[in-house]
């Protein structure tokens, strides 16, 4: 498998979430009062910093194929479209599933950062949608379509590869507490591992922007 990018692309693009990821624990939600407007304070800032990262991996140092690869390969036919979203809605499941289980379990802390982005007025409501569906494709495509395959092209194993994207995806939850860190961590292995053996992200995209509706909308 050839690399998407240069190494020193791959080494900024981490440093560039690693920087996110503290400052958004320094600077988070719970770190200040509750903000006047979502709309500007908590939904512009998390639109421009996924499409930021977004748009750096998708413009610099990539090659032609690389959203074909991503997107189009096991996509193409009805029997594809109808594998992807089965695949899509087991994500979904699983992961309502898992959080269920951890409720009952142990109980899940409240998360203030997670909290305050849920919408309270029709407004916040409908700009939320296209915030999710902008935030969960720019996610995917950052951790499961670059990050993975150009660490797996870099070190000639899969399963590492898996597990750095994974454990970057949970740093970078890290405003929401170490809770978050650890299920978004392990949520990372298993949206990772679906896009690896689907060989698209396709099926991941839909599952985190339908799992990024739900939890924005108070689900």
């Amino acid at each position: 498998m050839l690399t998407l990018a240069p190494l020193w692309h791959t080494r900024a693009l981490v440093l560039l979430i690693l920087a996110v990821a503290i400052t958004g624990s320094l600077l988070g939600p719970q770190a200040r009062p509750a903000p006047a407007s979502r709309l500007v304070e908590l939904y512009l800032p998390l639109l421009v910093v996924n499409l930021s990262l977004a748009f750096y991996v998708s413009r610099f140092g990539l090659g032609r194929s690389f959203f074909w690869d991503l997107f189009s390969r096991r996509s193409s036919t009805l029997s594809d479209a109808l594998g992807n979203a089965a695949w899509a809605a087991g994500l979904v499941g699983s992961v309502l599933c898992i959080e269920k289980l951890l409720e009952a379990l142990v109980g899940l802390p409240d998360s203030a950062a997670a909290h305050v982005l849920t919408a309270q007025s029709q407004l916040e409501r409908a700009c939320w949608l296209g915030v999710a569906a902008c935030v969960g494709f720019s996610e995917e495509l950052v951790y499961r379509g670059y990050l993975q395959r150009q660490l797996a092209a870099q070190t000639g194993n899969l399963g590492l590869a898996i597990a750095f994207q994974a454990a970057l995806f949970g740093i970078a939850h890290a405003e929401q507490g170490q809770w978050a860190v650890a299920r978004f961590g392990f949520y990372g292995l298993l949206f990772g591992g679906v896009a690896a053996s689907r060989h698209t992200i396709l099926p991941c995209v839909l599952a985190h922007v339908a799992l990024d509706i739900s939890a924005g909308l108070g689900g």
